[in-house]
């Protein structure tokens, strides 16, 4: 008797659903999206921090007196801090996923945080074609791409160029923030450390000492391993100077550019010619000032905590 497929094979293989199509798996993906989930959490947050009556009188109810009320504010400001680093990771994953051969979804659950790093690095170089595996060379192609899906108005006037110059100009300025933020790894993992008023300290990159309070009023705090010029490493207890505010702002223009990419790939995908997109073509180029790298920001500090460590 010849041998055949066991019955039960055969059931499964008569039943096995057909390879999913990417377009489908791709527009279920971007229609699902929450497109403002950082924009809600972060004017949330600032909400708590306005009004803080109401979550202090919920942490005095906690049954298990685990929570305080007392550092309330800067918990918040922390909070709003980190989610405009996540915003910004997110946003730029969602770019590079423009120029991948995996599907959207796929990239966007295997992406690492140094790729995102890189990516904005190259992008701040200027080095397009390496961030676009060569598809294209310059920044206003690659926001075209990577942000409108190419779905852009066909004759591209002054208010598009300004478009796409503040756009970049957003793109380095929380690209720098992300690069820079030795916080975001023991932040996110809720390592926020209580900064004492009375510390001293002295700047990780010069001679000056001061108090640890002097000139900063919104802040966070976090160890932080340094290696020294010889080699070796010191613990740190850091403190630095953050702006809510800035967060905020920087918020509300990547969560633009975001829904601007979500609608143009889901126009694409179903094989529309047009989607509503935002631009950022009416920002004065000031207003970008008070955003640089160069500002209270990056102010850091440090406070030797340890010798030798290694």
């Amino acid at each position: 008797m010849p041998r055949r497929t066991p019955p039960i094979m055969e059931q499964l293989v008569s039943s096995a659903s057909p390879e999913p199509d990417t377009r489908e798996i791709e527009t279920e993906f971007y229609r699902r999206l929450d497109d403002s989930y950082f924009y809600k959490k972060g004017f949330t947050l600032y909400h708590a921090l306005q009004h803080p009556e109401g979550v202090r009188a919920l942490l005095a109810e906690d049954p298990a007196g685990l929570a305080r009320g007392e550092d309330l504010a800067d918990l918040l400001k922390a909070e709003i801090h980190l989610a405009e680093l996540d915003l910004a990771e997110s946003l730029f994953a969602f770019m590079t996923a423009a120029f991948q051969t995996a599907p959207h979804p796929v990239y966007m659950a295997g992406y690492t945080r140094e790729l995102v790093r890189w990516a904005m690095d190259r992008f701040i170089a200027g080095d397009i074609a390496a961030l676009s595996n060569e598809a294209v060379r310059t920044r206003g192609a690659f926001i075209e791409t990577a942000v409108y899906a190419n779905l852009i108005p066909s004759e591209r006037g002054p208010d598009w160029v300004r478009n796409l110059e503040n756009i970049a100009r957003v793109f380095e300025i929380v690209g720098q923030r992300y690069i820079g933020a030795s916080e975001l790894k023991p932040l996110s993992r809720g390592l926020r450390i209580v900064r004492d008023d009375i510390e001293t300290a002295r700047f990780m990159d010069g001679p000056e000492a001061d108090a640890a309070r002097g000139g900063i009023t919104d802040w966070v705090a976090y160890h932080r391993v340094k290696r020294r010029k010889d080699g070796n490493k010191n613990l740190y207890r850091e403190v630095k100077a953050v702006s809510f505010q800035e967060s905020i702002n920087l918020i509300y223009l990547m969560t633009m550019l975001m829904r601007s990419l979500r609608q143009t790939r889901l126009a694409r995908l179903s094989g529309q010619g047009k989607a509503p997109i935002h631009s950022l073509a009416s920002i004065e180029a000031g207003a970008f000032d008070q955003l640089d790298v160069a500002h209270e920001i990056r102010t850091k500090i440090g406070i030797v905590t340890g010798s030798d460590i290694e």
